[in-house]
Formats: C-alpha cells, sequence, structure tokens
C-alpha cells in the first residue's frame, strides 16, 4: 500500500522592526530623521554635542522617537518639526530621555515648535 505524505510548511511573515540608529552630530541627525523608516528609534551617541547649540527641522510624516538616552546636555536643542495635513501617515515625534543641566546655562534646554 502507497502512502503519500504531504507536508506543508507555513512561514509566518514577520514585518521587519526599524533598528535603533545612533547619531554623534547634528549633520546625522538630520539625516537620519529625513530618512528614518516608521517606528524607527534614534539615540544620540557617546559623541552626540552636549554643549553645542542644536536646530533640527523635521519633516517626516511617520512615528519617530528620538532617545538622548539620560546624557547631561548644557546646550538648547530647538526642533522645528513640520508635516503636511492630509496624509495618510499619522506624524507622531516622541522625546525621551532628556536630561539638561541649566546650573550655569542660562539657555540650556529642549525648545519645540
Amino acid at each position: 500500500m502507497e502512502m503519500i505524505v504531504c507536508i506543508s510548511l507555513i512561514f509566518s511573515h514577520k514585518q521587519a522592526q526599524a533598528k535603533d540608529l545612533v547619531v554623534n552630530t547634528e549633520r546625522e541627525l538630520q539625516v537620519t530623521i529625513g530618512s528614518a523608516q516608521d517606528g524607527g528609534v534614534i539615540e544620540f551617541g557617546e559623541q552626540f554635542p552636549k554643549e553645542d547649540d542644536i536646530t533640527v527641522i523635521i519633516n517626516n510624516n511617520k512615528k519617530i522617537t528620538i532617545d538622548a538616552e539620560k546624557k547631561l546636555m548644557k546646550n538648547r536643542i530647538s526642533i522645528i518639526y513640520v508635516w503636511e495635513g492630509h496624509t495618510k501617515n499619522e506624524p507622531q515625534l516622541i522625546l525621551k530621555n532628556f536630561n539638561f543641566d541649566g546650573e550655569n546655562q542660562k539657555h540650556s534646554g529642549l525648545f519645540i515648535s
């Protein structure tokens, strides 16, 4: 008696998770934000400027997290967040782990417009 065995393999497709990206300069931060994937996390690296003022323009209609990794910052970080009002994606900017030392710095902090 012949027996036919049929094996069926089902491969589940898992959506690739956005990889955490580490930036060490203002320019790297700007470029990385512009090309970030939806759900991307951008982390400040060890060499990220902690005393030079930084201005970043975000024009990305995706969910992005910027994580300062609890580094002690003595500078002013200005974020200008721009998005188009009529898109399929709901833009979201999450800022976390920012730690500023304003003791001798009158202008240190995070400014968003």
